[in-house]
Order: structure tokens, then C-alpha cells, then sequence
């Protein structure tokens, strides 16, 4: 029942925010929080052109908030820090509109899925070949490390999860190095890599999403809007999508990220609705 009630404050914000009044708004500061999908030292670099693209599309100067790690990161969400803008995975999005009603405006049109991967020298492996050995992946509770979860749900025949990687592609030079048997990757990523053996596809989630706080401007928020969904149009986002595995920003609302947050109530700190 909560679930259902929070949809449909939700979607209410949603059509509040596309009342736009007329006038200017006046250039304001805002935050935008990301995953810490790279090492810390990577993340003004690499998010660099999205921040700059927004700030001009919209007029209003935007500022990135990175969080040192996922663990971090899962603390703030829980402490509801604020921000005005957010671009996270499926499962920290259903949990941050359910919990303080963040308004998901647009999503990666593409659903997201990872695939495990594992070394090519070892022999057919297979999920149950795999319980034992060793697995690197992105710390918890990023999607990545909750889908593998999911993939071994019981805890006695569980691979030896090694939370290691500083980014995807960490994950990779890992195994390649002999450091770890198999990883798990996002499964554009994974397809780059003919050499891996694939073990396993997890579900589709709904794409990474943009959120806003349900206080925001509706001018700012119809600017945000309208700047991500022409984002697929912008040279200087080229780099940036392809990284993140971007093609499109679509609009979507409270109701595609419902019940997504359950995949996080194993992980410390997971606070029921």
C-alpha cells in the first residue's frame, strides 16, 4: 500500500513539475550526484563533459557531488543528503523516491543487465563451477555486486566475492592478471571481451535514471528535462555515453522504478518503506 501511495505522490509531483509559469528563472547553483562508477581521482574528469554540457544547456551553473566510494554513497542516500539532481541505477532510484520522493524525470532508454565473465583458462565454467572462486566486482551495494547476489542466493554456495574493482574495466584487468577467476560487467562491456567465457546473464533493470528533488524549481527541473533528452545530439557527450553505455535519454516516471529497490535488503543500512 505505502509502495502504491508513494507512486502516486510521485506521479502528482510529475504533473506539478510540468506546470512551467511564465517568466526567467533567475541562474541558480546546482548539485548533481553521481555513482562512483571510476576511482575518485577519475570522476570530475570523466563526468567533466556531462557537467559542462548541463550548465550550458540550462543556464544554471551545475556542480558535481562524488561520493569516495559505494559505501559512502549508500550512507548519504540512507541520510537523504541533499541534492538537486541524481543519476543513479534502478535500485538506488526506487529507493531514494520511495524513502524521500526524488521525481525520476528521464532514464537510459536501454535496460541494464550484467553478465559474469570468467577467465577463459579455466574449463566450462559454469555458476556452480564458480562457487568458491574467486570473483571481483564493484564495491557493494552497486547494481553490479547486488545482481550477482541475486545470481547466488544462497549463502553457503556463494563464489569468493572479492569487492576490488575501482571501475568495470578494473574488473577485467584483474582477471586478466590471474588476480581472480571470473568478474561481473555490465553486459555491453562484457560483449567487448571475446576472450571471456560467459557464465551467466542476470534480469533486465530498468536504465540508470535522473532524478530531482521534489522542491526544485519546475522551470529548473523542465530544463534538466529537456537538456537530457538532447543529449544524445551533443558531440561533446560522445566520450561520456559511450562509457556509460548511453545511446538515448527517454522521459519516465515513479511507476518504472517501482519494487526496485528490493534487491537492496540484504545490504547494511536497508531501511524497509
Amino acid at each position: 500500500m505505502k509502495s502504491a501511495l508513494n507512486c502516486l505522490r510521485g506521479l502528482a509531483l510529475i504533473a506539478v513539475l510540468a506546470v512551467f509559469t511564465a517568466g526567467p528563472v533567475a541562474a541558480a547553483e546546482l548539485t548533481l550526484g553521481v555513482e562512483p562508477r571510476y576511482p575518485p581521482e577519475q570522476m570530475a574528469g570523466e563526468y567533466k563533459p556531462l557537467v559542462d554540457y548541463l550548465s550550458r544547456a540550462t543556464g544554471h551553473t551545475v556542480k558535481l557531488v562524488v561520493a569516495p566510494s559505494y559505501h559512502s554513497y549508500w550512507r548519504d542516500l540512507r541520510e537523504n543528503r541533499k541534492l538537486d539532481i541524481v543519476l543513479e541505477d534502478a535500485h538506488f532510484a526506487a529507493y531514494r523516491h520511495a524513502r524521500f520522493y526524488y521525481v525520476p524525470v528521464v532514464k537510459v532508454a536501454e535496460p541494464a543487465s550484467f553478465t559474469l565473465v570468467a577467465s577463459d583458462l579455466l574449463v566450462d565454467p559454469t555458476l556452480i563451477t564458480l562457487v568458491g572462486k574467486r570473483v571481483v566486482t564493484m564495491p557493494s551495494p552497486s547494481l553490479g555486486y547486488a545482481a550477482l547476489t541475486e545470481m547466488y542466493p544462497s549463502l553457503t554456495r556463494q563464489p569468493e566475492i572479492e569487492s576490488l574493482a575501482k571501475s568495470w574495466k578494473d574488473g577485467v584487468e584483474i582477471v586478466s592478471a590471474g588476480e581472480a577467476e571470473a568478474t561481473i560487467l555490465p553486459t555491453p562491456l562484457a560483449q567487448q571481451y571475446p576472450n571471456f567465457i560467459p557464465v551467466g546473464t542476470s534480469r533486465d533493470f530498468p536504465g540508470a535514471a535522473v532524478l530531482v528533488r521534489p522542491t526544485l524549481d519546475p522551470k529548473i527541473v523542465g530544463a534538466i528535462t529537456t537538456a537530457f533528452l538532447k543529449a544524445h545530439e551533443e558531440q561533446s557527450l560522445i566520450d561520456f555515453n559511450t562509457g556509460l553505455f548511453i545511446n538515448q535519454w527517454v522521459r519516465t516516471t515513479a511507476a518504472d522504478y517501482v519494487g526496485q529497490d528490493a534487491i537492496l535488503k540484504t545490504f547494511f543500512g536497508y531501511r524497509p518503506n
